[in-house]
């Protein structure tokens, strides 16, 4: 399991995810507090590049992004060969 950080200080924010700052990663995190349960945190990753091939979806994932996303356990296909965060 993942650490997740917040620090706010004179109204900016940042986030850290294991000690590794992510703050410049997203565009907006919600955490969700309910009484006896856990904590629910909703990432929205910042995704500057997006490549889409027309005859089939492929997308170009930035390494930042990429990054992030393993981080939080996410596996990443390995399809065609491809190296994740390689333009298409």
């Amino acid at each position: 399991m993942s650490r997740l950080t917040i620090h706010s200080a004179d109204g900016k924010h940042s986030a850290t995810l294991d000690g590794d700052d992510v703050t410049h990663r997203l565009r907006s995190m919600t955490v969700d507090l309910q009484g006896g349960q856990q904590a629910m945190v909703l990432i929205e990753p910042l995704i500057v590049e997006l490549d889409v091939d027309t005859d089939r979806a492929r997308f170009h994932v930035p390494p930042d992004t990429a990054d992030l996303l393993v981080s939080l356990g996410w596996t990443p296909p390995n399809s065609l060969g491809k190296t994740l965060g390689d333009p298409a």
